[in-house]
C-alpha cells in the first residue's frame, strides 16, 4: 500500500507569502479562518512516515482573490524532516526543520512570517504522514480514528487514499482540514497531485509532486554495494 499523502498547509502557504513576497502586507491580511489563530496541534515523530525521501514540488496557493505559485523541496533524512521554500533562481527563501527536539526555522527572505514555523511542519505532516494504521491491500471504504486532539477520517478506493479529513476537538466550530489525492503510482510514497482545503485558516493548496527520490532505497543499495 502506498502511504501517507501530501502538503503543508501553512508551510506552502507561508512559502507563497514569504518567497513570493506576499508577506510584505501586514499579518492581519494573511489567510486565516474566523476566530483567533489556533496552535499547531499535535505532531508526529519525523521518522513516523517510515521512509527517507527527497521530493520536488510545485505548489499553488489561493485565498480570497489571490493566487500564488512556487517551488518547494521536502526531505526526510537522518531523523530530520526539512522543508525548503525556493525563491527566484531556485535559491532558498526559508528552511524549516523538524527533529525530535522540535522545530527550528531559518528565514533568508528578509520578511516576517504571518504564522509560527510549528504550523508549517504540523501541516506538512497532516498531508504527507500516516495518522492511522495501515489498511489491508485493496481496501475500499471509510475509516476513522483519533490522535490526541485530532479526529481523522479517511476514504480509500482499491487501497489508495483519496481523501483525508481532520477536525480538532479543541476547535470543533472552526470546521475541517480536507485533503484530496490523485495520481497514485506504484512504488511511490506521494501522489502526483493533492488539493488541500483548510477551513481553519481559509486557503486552498494544489500540490504537484513532480519528482520523488527514495533516499532509503539509495542507502540500502549503497550498503549492499559496500559488502
Amino acid at each position: 500500500m502506498t502511504r501517507g499523502p501530501v502538503l503543508v498547509c501553512l508551510l506552502w502557504l507561508l512559502s507563497a507569502l514569504v518567497v513570493l513576497g506576499a508577506c510584505a502586507r501586514s499579518a492581519s491580511t494573511a489567510p486565516r479562518g474566523s476566530g483567533p489563530l489556533l496552535g499547531s496541534g499535535p505532531m508526529l515523530s519525523p521518522t513516523a512516515i517510515g521512509e527517507e525521501f527527497l521530493w520536488r514540488q510545485r505548489v499553488t496557493a489561493s485565498w480570497g482573490d489571490r493566487v500564488e505559485s512556487f517551488d518547494a523541496v521536502l526531505q526526510m533524512h537522518e531523523e530530520q524532516l526539512l522543508l525548503m521554500g525556493l525563491g527566484p533562481m531556485g535559491r532558498p527563501g526559508f528552511i524549516a526543520r523538524l527533529t525530535a527536539s522540535g522545530v527550528t526555522f531559518e528565514n533568508r527572505s528578509g520578511r516576517s512570517l504571518p504564522f509560527p514555523a510549528e504550523h508549517i511542519m504540523a501541516d506538512v505532516q497532516k498531508v504527507f504522514y500516516p495518522w492511522l494504521s495501515a489498511v489491508p491491500a485493496g481496501f475500499s471504504g471509510t475509516r476513522a480514528g483519533a490522535y490526541e486532539s485530532l479526529m481523522v477520517s479517511e476514504i480509500y478506493t482499491d487501497g489508495r487514499l483519496v481523501m483525508r479529513t481532520f477536525e480538532r476537538s479543541d476547535a470543533i466550530d472552526r470546521g475541517e482540514l480536507v485533503v484530496r489525492y490523485e495520481g497514485w503510482l506504484p512504488g511511490l510514497l506521494a501522489p502526483q497531485r493533492a488539493v488541500l482545503n483548510n477551513a481553519w485558516f481559509g486557503y486552498e493548496l494544489t500540490i504537484i509532486t513532480a519528482d520523488q527520490q527514495s533516499l532509503s532505497a539509495q542507502t540500502r543499495a549503497s550498503g549492499a554495494a559496500s559488502r
